[in-house]
Parts: structure tokens; sequence; C-alpha cells
């Protein structure tokens, strides 16, 4: 499949190396398509058009000499510019070239640093941030940890170009960090930019393609990979212009104990829009005329009926757990489940929980996709002090058990029984709202029982909720949002997925 990779810092290191030999160019050329990149992408979105002025915060390295063009660039197009730096410093060679650029074109359009301390920062002010990009390996000094002190104060909006400065790619930062609204980062993410404590430093993150070499990519194993829309396209199956609902699986929701049963209606509608053949819910007796009325495709089970002679062999998909309740029948079913059922299981919500209680881990089938948020997670595997440490938890846990771990959150994370972790792109505070996790259990069993494996059921179901929920937001807003309005968008987006992937 089709993904970019994450990288560390090393690898992008070797990355720039690699183009600049290649192509025969320099590293100042580099600069040059990554500022004019940028620079497309930022008149693109019209997003200097708010501003009547432009701060450029340049620091001694490379992100200052990209800082340096930008400007120079910027004030050519009659942008009001004020570039701040810190005139003791000691900069690289390619930041002195850039630097000395500007100063011979606008020597009145530079100042020190320490000058930030008397302007009055209002709303017109548009920061942007190249004091220190992925290069960086320690806590900010003086003077920049006073100017990023001084821009965090202001409150106003900051572009931090490739990263927000004070944020390091290898190590844990306590020091200062900016505060970014917009994180315009080049060719593929830094693994720092989707730690979900770290979103109150990047803003929205915006990879930016510059020309480096691909060929660098080649026969490479990379651990960590982006997901992207294309790549997705290529999972999608094409669907048999003859088949029948027998094609495509039945599919058996086990959840909604008393109480909760709108979490299952969200799963099964979720599932119901995502492809399947036929559907199955298992519920409680007295609620068969609520789930008739509700979803009248779908067929019933009842809890009331199950014994351990219950025959789970008819399904090609089953989901457990939004809803479920935890009681000792609850437990007793999962028990049961677990012991008897020849297929992976999709699990979620009460599910985990029960299996995390009654330590029940090794007796889920292999190539099962388990779907926690943060607490579900340290309840199943342990309490983790960092994002990283949770990630490299989340790679050990699914290597041990043979399993798929979606960790639910901004930019979810997927882990792979062959120690791979896809990170998604899609998805947005939106989603943040009762029952969008029972939806995401739908997709995923809707698209397992019509035999997607394990890994392109996770990745391509983790990919469509979030983007559904993109969706769902350009038409009531982030704020507003609520879960059913992820389902509204399911058939939309997937339907423009697969007219991508047929169209000849």
């Amino acid at each position: 499949m089709a993904f970019p990779p994450v990288l560390s810092k090393k690898d992008l290191i070797e990355w720039d190396s690699y183009t600049i030999e290649s192509q025969k160019i320099s590293s100042l050329d580099l600069m040059e398509n990554a500022v004019n990149s940028l620079l497309k992408y930022l008149l693109a979105e019209e997003i200097l058009t708010n501003f009547n002025h432009i701060l450029v915060l340049c620091g001694p390295g490379n992100n200052g000499g990209d800082g340096f063009l930008l400007a120079q660039k910027l004030q050519e197009l009659d942008h009001d510019v004020t570039v701040f730096t810190h005139a003791e410093a000691k900069f690289s060679q390619d930041a002195e070239h850039n630097l000395s650029k500007f100063k011979q074109k606008f020597p009145n359009k530079i100042n020190d640093l320490s000058k930030l301390e008397n302007l009055e920062l209002t709303q017109e002010f548009l920061v942007i941030d190249c004091l220190f990009g992925y290069g960086l390996n320690r806590e900010i000094g003086m003077p920049y940890s006073l100017a990023i002190d001084r821009i965090n104060a202001a409150n106003v909006c900051v572009i931090s170009v490739d990263l927000p400065s004070g944020l390091t790619t290898e190590i844990p930062t306590n020091g200062s960090i900016m505060r970014a609204t917009l994180t315009p980062s080049f060719e593929v993410p830094k693994p720092v930019l989707l730690y979900p404590s770290n979103a109150k430093f990047t803003g929205k993150v915006k990879i930016i393609h510059i020309p480096l070499d691909q060929e660098f990519l080649v026969d490479k194993n990379f651990d960590y990979q982006w997901m992207t829309r294309s790549g997705i396209v290529e999972l999608i199956q094409r669907r048999n212009a003859s088949s029948h609902k027998g094609h495509y699986g039945h599919c058996l929701l086990i959840g909604g104990s008393k109480g909760s049963y709108g979490a299952l209606l969200l799963m099964a509608l979720a599932a119901a829009r995502s492809g399947l053949g036929k559907l199955t819910l298992m519920i409680s007796q007295e609620k068969q005329d609520f789930f008739y009325e509700q979803l009248p495709i779908a067929q019933q089970r009842y809890f009331e009926d199950f014994d351990n002679n219950f025959d789970f062999s008819p399904y090609d998909a089953i989901a457990v757990g939004p809803g479920l309740g935890t009681d000792l029948e609850q437990v007793s079913f999962i028990q049961n489940l677990l012991s008897n059922s020849e297929i992976p299981l999709i699990m979620d919500a009460d599910a985990l929980n029960i299996v995390a209680e009654k330590s029940l881990l090794k007796l889920l089938p292999q190539n099962s996709i388990l779907t926690p948020h943060v607490k579900e997670f340290h309840r199943l595997f342990g309490q983790c002090d960092s994002d990283e440490k949770r990630l490299q938890k989340q790679k050990e846990m699914s290597l041990k058990h043979s399993i798929y771990i979606i960790l639910k959150g901004r930019f979810s994370s997927i882990s792979t029984p062959q120690g791979k972790v896809y990170f998604n792109s899609t998805g947005n505070s939106g989603m943040a709202t009762g029952g969008s996790g029972d939806v995401l259990t739908g997709i995923l069993a809707g698209l397992f029982s019509q035999g997607y494996s394990s890994i392109d059921t996770a990745l391509i179901g983790t990919f469509v909720h979030g983007m559904s929920g993109d969706l769902a937001a350009k038409k009531f807003g982030e704020m507003s949002m609520i879960s059913s309005d992820i389902i509204e968008h399911i058939a939309d987006f997937l339907r423009d997925l697969y007219i991508e992937k047929t169209i000849i």
C-alpha cells in the first residue's frame, strides 16, 4: 500500500542530503523549493489576506533560513513584513546567506528579537515562526524563549514552519514551546506532531509537499506511516456487477443493554452504510419493536435465547461492545464468545472493559481489532505517562497478542502484529462527542463482513470514519456535530472513494 512514511530526524536529514546529491542542487536550492511550496500554499488558501502586518521570527539554523527567504518573498509581494532575529546569533551558512540578501533589499525591515517586548500585538498581526525546526535537540534558551513566551501571551495567529519552535523530534521538551494555529510541515509528518498531548502546540497540521527525491524511499521499510486518500483508494475492492447480498457477508452486532440502546443503533446504522450484505442484531427481546421500526433491514437474535451452544459460525463479522454493559450476564457472554468465535472479533467499549477486568486478552482470536480510547487502553494494557511510551506499548501489545489496536484520538494510531503503526490523517474535534466510537465500530464491522482483511478493515474504516466526520464538520460545524451526522456522510465519502477506484 502506498502510504508515505512518518520519519525521524535522522531519516529527514538523510533524505535532504540524498536529494541534494541525486538532483545535483545546492542546499540553498532545496530551501528555495521548500519556501516556494509553502508560499504557494499560503497564497492559494488566502491565509495571509486577513492580516495587515506579518512578523517573521527567524532563528540561527536552516529553519531561520527558510524564514528570511519567505519574508523576502512576502515583502516583494507587497505584504507588510518585519523580521525579528537575534543579531548576535551564530547563523548557519544558508541562514546567513538569506539574512544578507534580506538586509540588502529591506534594511529597515529587520529588528532584534528584544524589540518584540515593545510591540503591541493585536489580531491584525500574523506571526510566522521560523525560530527552530526539526534539528532542535535541547530546550530553547534566551532570548528565543522570551520571544516565544511573548507571542504565546499575545494570543495572535501563529504559523509555525515545519515544527512549532521548542518541540523536539527525539526527546520530551518542557521549556518554552510556541503555540501555533497552523503547522505546515514539509513533505512528511514528524512523529512529535502526531502525539495527542502536542495538539495544543501544533494547531492544524498541513503537509506541504516539496520536491524531495522519492527514490530515497524505495525499498526502505519504515515502521510508521501516514494514511492518505490515494493509499486508501488502492485498498477499496471493486464490486461485481452480478453479485448478490451473500457476496458481501453477514454481520452480527452485539450491544445495547438496558438504557444504552442508542449505542447499538448507531453502530448498526453505520455498519449498514458500509457495504455489508446482511445484518443481525443481538438485542433484548423487549426492544424488538424499537429496532424493527428503526432498522427494518436487520434480522434479530435475542439475549434471552443465548446459551453456551449458541452458533456464531454463520457470521462473517462480529462486533461487540457499544452499550453492552458489564453485568455478570454480559461477562459470561463475552467469555463464551471469546472461547467459541472462529473469526477475528471487533471489540469496543464495554467489551474492552470486560476483557480488561477479567484478564481475557489471551483469549482474543488472532487478528481481532480493538478500538480503545486512552482510558480503555490503560485499563487493558497498563498506565502510560507519555505519548511516546503509550505508542511503544501499543506496538508491543499488537505483537504480543497478534491483534490490531486502533487507539482513538487525534491522528488515531493503528498498530499491527507486524510491528507497523499507521497514523490517520482525517477527523476533527467535532467527533469528540458521544457515540462517535460506536459509529467507527459499525463501519469496521461492515467492511470486515465483506471480506476485507483485518489490516485493510482497520485502515479503511478509520480513514472513512474521520473523513465522514470532516464532511459533517463542514455542514454543521465542529461545535454542533453529533455522532449521527457522521453516519449521514459515510455514504457520500464511500461513493467518492468507489468512483475514484473504478474510474477508467
